[in-house]
C-alpha cells in the first residue's frame, strides 16, 4: 500500500496535462514542494506559489492567481491550524461532539490545502497534451485524452460546492484513475 506522501507525488506526477481541463494548462516540472504542506513547527503553511502571479496569463489572469491564493489556499490554511487545535482540545475535555465536530472541520480545510497545493504543483503556462509513457498510459486506462479530459471535467462538475478533480496513480493496479 502506498503512503500518502507517495500517491501525493504520483497523483501530481500522472496529473500532468490534466488537471485544469478548461484550459489545457500543462503540468509544472516541480518536485518537493508538494509535500511542503507544514512549516517547520508542523503547523500547516501555504508554501510561496512556484510562479509568479502572472505566470498563466492568458489562461488565467495575475489578479485570479492572487485572489485564489490568498483568499481560498491560505484561509483553508489557517483554518485548518485552527481546527487541529481546537480539535485537540476538545480531546482533552473528552467532548465528543466537539471531537466530531472539529473532525469534519479540519478534513475539509486540510483537503483544501493539500489540493490547492497539488494545483499550485501540477499547473504552468505552457499548454500543450501529455507525452511518452503518460499518454500511452492515458490512452490505455481511458481511450484518449479528450476522454479523459471529458470524464474529469463531468466528475469534477458534480463534486458539491468545490468542483476539485484530480487524476491520479494507483501503483497497486498500474492505472490512472479519476478521484
Amino acid at each position: 500500500m502506498a503512503t500518502r506522501r507517495e500517491f501525493i507525488q504520483t497523483a501530481c506526477i500522472a496529473s500532468a496535462g490534466v488537471l485544469l481541463v478548461s484550459t489545457d494548462v500543462v503540468a509544472a516540472e516541480s518536485s518537493g514542494y508538494i509535500d511542503k504542506l507544514t512549516d517547520a513547527n508542523g503547523k500547516y503553511e501555504a508554501a510561496p506559489l512556484p510562479f509568479a502571479f502572472d505566470a498563466l496569463e492568458p489562461h488565467i489572469d495575475a489578479r485570479t492567481v492572487e485572489l485564489h491564493y490568498n483568499f481560498h489556499h491560505k484561509p483553508a490554511v489557517t483554518a485548518a491550524n485552527k481546527a487541529e487545535e481546537a480539535l485537540t482540545k476538545a480531546r482533552e475535555a473528552n467532548d465528543f461532539a466537539l471531537v466530531k465536530y472539529y473532525e469534519k472541520e479540519l478534513a475539509y480545510q486540510l483537503s483544501s490545502h493539500i489540493l490547492h497545493t497539488i494545483y499550485w504543483t501540477s499547473i504552468s503556462g505552457n499548454g500543450g497534451e501529455p507525452s511518452g509513457s503518460l499518454a500511452k498510459a492515458i490512452d490505455r486506462d481511458f481511450g484518449s485524452y479528450s476522454k479523459l479530459k471529458a470524464q474529469l471535467l463531468a466528475a469534477s462538475v458534480a463534486v458539491e460546492a468545490s468542483g476539485w478533480g484530480i487524476v491520479g496513480y494507483l501503483p497497486a493496479t498500474d492505472r490512472i484513475m479519476i478521484l
